[in-house]
């Protein structure tokens, strides 16, 4: 039953890689003796060894790791283990692990245990092996190798002990960071990984332990259950997927077979479909990225080696859709930069090369008497730098006064509409006499926890809307303030340029560009455009502010229910601590209201004007970039003049190369 298929793209997907390295390494060889030999000209802006070294670093670790998430009792691991062939995971139908495994290839299995930095303190209710482990090396613990029948022993390291705590407790204690299992998995050769995830909305800790890792990730399989399909839950973590990039999405309905009949299969089919849809979340792959399965019955064929089982089970078509992703996809995700390095080659070849080329052809003594003549204008190219940077400085203080205002209304907004609502809809325990501290402390720490993801929650909502748009109106403020200074600017530079008989890597209409970088850096390319990746930049902002000095101020509030329990019945008091903490809470946080915004307009402004800054680095560089390549032009030609046709014919040669290097770097991308 193993996918040729499958196997006939991972196959290609390592070629492509192979190639693309190939090239790198052909392109990095040529441009080390280019840049040997004309060592004294100017090559800034222009693509350097450094550069692809940096580049064939990340394709040569090009891993591809794909998340299989969702609720629990979805069957995440049901699936994974379907895959492997074996109950080797975990898979119970109460919440069991918090921790996240990779499923990486090997020819014999076996497991790796990676533990947290810096562990002290250590639950006594671990696996023996690993408590003695554990003791014998903390602080710093090294990774605890398993091997045998893992099916028998790994769930001992990794399911949460039954031991009368609640799951965030345990959550925290765990001393694993994560697992890594190896395993003769046909998917996982070529560097493929599958990380099997904790379940999503399950508790805090173990919602973060996923979401912490979706950045990592190249795709992510998310599982979804026939029998109660796409859930508020499911839409929110698909919403949360998106602000982290936006790595492609694979829907697999499990427990398919659990529906009575055909027709009310039918059913379902279409109310997910219409349902995704609707949510926008099918992307790129359509109806192809929705499938429907059973895990378990495609466990059990592969263990009975029952090939029309597996069939019916759903799972071969799940399998195949993996390859055509892997195989139509993904190559170009992960190597369609190469392209980038054919297009600096024709860059390098016409402008550089060429720009070198006649240079040699200048007389010196010329040279020199031009550029002393020509001081003055560079003076005049620095004086208006800085006009442009004084005007791009009082926009940024413009810039934090509105941000200010406007998280201060947000805030106040915050606290008359939304804390006691949020307060009032939190599900908490009731109190119970023999328990009375412990069922205080669960009530305050759920109501903390829930007014923190509300708060968190607004705020986002505020970034995707009010938020960038504050950020699109400023940028569009200064490109306008600055733009005719700009173009003045480009203007005088490529004239000067032009006197020295240099090639201009300066347009005179270079204001778009640059705002058009400045941009990206806001909110990045592709889909998500400036919505998604504004929100990221103003979110990133308020968390620091939140986890910051300022700090999170309910938590004070902490010992307010034993006040409340003195004075009230058992059946009264939960709600009596609810509506004391929002009182309190409203109070603490119109307190802090002033000081929050101020700490959060401080960030985003800061961060602000870093990126902002790129428009007086890149005038500068362009100045000083100037500056250096005319004087080493002058050293360069008062060496000697004998071997100046000799230059001429290498660089000749090199733009030969260099040109043809770039076409076979145009005919790798147009095959990703």
């Amino acid at each position: 039953m193993e996918s040729s298929v499958l196997e006939d793209s991972l196959k290609q997907f390592e070629q492509k890689k192979q190639r693309c390295l190939e090239i790198i390494d052909n392109t990095t060889s040529l441009l080390t003796q280019y840049e040997a030999e004309f060592a004294n000209s100017d090559q800034k802006g222009f693509i350097t060894t450094r550069s692809l070294a940096e580049m064939r670093s990340k394709i040569e670790d090009a891993s591809l790791k794909i998340l299989i998430a969702g609720q629990f009792k979805t069957g995440k691991s049901t699936c994974i283990n379907a895959l492997l062939g074996e109950d080797v995971l975990p898979a119970y139908s109460t919440p069991c692990t918090a921790v996240i495994t990779e499923v990486r290839y090997a020819d014999q299995p076996k497991a790796e245990l990676v533990f947290k930095p810096n562990l002290t303190e250590v639950p006594e209710d671990l696996c023996p092996k690993a408590l003695e482990h554990i003791k014998k090396h903390k602080p710093n613990v090294p990774e605890l190798t398993i091997q045998g029948d893992l099916s028998d022993v790994l769930e001992d390291y990794l399911v949460i002990p039954m031991n009368g705590k609640e799951q965030y407790e345990s959550v925290a204690e765990s001393p694993y960071a994560l697992c890594r299992l190896f395993w003769p998995l046909a998917l996982c050769k070529n560097n493929v990984e599958i990380i099997d995830s904790p379940g999503i909305n399950e508790a805090e800790e173990r919602d973060k332990t996923t979401m912490d890792y979706v950045p990592q990730v190249d795709m992510v399989i998310h599982v979804l259950t026939a029998l109660q399909c796409y859930s508020r839950s499911d839409q929110t973590f698909d919403q949360d997927v998106e602000s982290f990039g936006n790595p492609p999405l694979l829907f697999l309905v499990n427990r398919f077979d659990q529906l009575n009949n055909d027709k009310e299969r039918d059913r379902l089919k279409r109310h997910v479909l219409e349902n995704l849809k609707l949510q926008k979340r099918t992307g790129e792959f359509g109806r192809d990225g929705v499938l429907f399965v059973s895990a378990q019955k495609a466990l059990e064929a592969r263990g009975n080696k029952d090939t029309e089982a597996f069939v019916q089970s759903g799972f071969e078509d799940f399998e195949n859709s993996i390859a055509k992703i892997i195989s139509n996809q993904r190559c170009k995700i992960k190597f369609g930069h190469i392209k980038s390095v054919g297009t600096e080659l024709i860059k390098l070849a016409t402008e550089h090369v060429d720009g070198l080329h006649k240079l040699l052809d200048n007389d010196v003594q010329n040279l020199e008497e031009k550029f002393a003549s020509k001081q003055k204008i560079f003076d005049e190219l620095e004086k208006r730098k800085e006009k442009i940077n004084d005007k791009i400085k009082r926009e940024i203080n413009d810039f934090s006064r509105d941000i200010e205002v406007s998280v201060r209304e947000f805030l106040y907004n915050f606290c008359d509409k939304e804390v006691e609502s949020t307060v009032k809809n939190t599900p908490v325990p009731k109190v119970r006499v023999l328990h009375k501290e412990e069922d205080e402390k669960r009530i305050v720490a759920e109501l903390n926890s829930a007014l923190r993801s509300a708060l968190q929650q607004s705020f986002s909502t505020w970034a995707k809307s009010t938020g960038v748009q504050l950020i699109e109106e400023r940028l569009n403020n200064i490109r306008d303030s600055i733009a005719s200074d700009i173009h003045l600017f480009n203007e005088q530079l490529v004239n000067l340029r032009s006197d020295f008989g240099l090639t201009n890597a300066v347009d005179v209409n270079a204001s778009d560009e640059i705002f058009g970088e400045l941009m990206a850096s806001f909110f990045g390319g592709g889909a998500l455009g400036a919505l998604a990746g504004g929100a990221v930049f103003l979110i990133g902002r308020f968390v620091a502010v939140l986890t910051g000095p300022v700090g999170w101020v309910i938590t004070g509030i902490a010992t307010l229910a034993s006040a409340v329990f003195s004075l009230l019945q058992l059946n009264d008091a939960h709600e009596a601590i609810k509506e004391k903490f929002a009182l309190e809470a409203n109070k603490c946080l119109r307190g802090k209201i002033a000081e929050m915004s101020g700490s959060i307009a401080k960030e985003i402004s800061e961060e602000f004007a870093k990126k902002v800054s790129v428009i007086c680095d890149k005038l500068n560089e362009q100045i000083e970039g100037s500056k250096k390549t005319i004087q080493d032009s002058i050293a360069q030609l008062k060496d000697t003049k004998s071997d100046i046709e000799a230059k001429k014919e290498h660089l000749s040669a090199y733009r030969t190369q260099f040109l043809d290097l770039a076409g076979q770097v145009q005919s790798v991308a147009d095959s990703l």
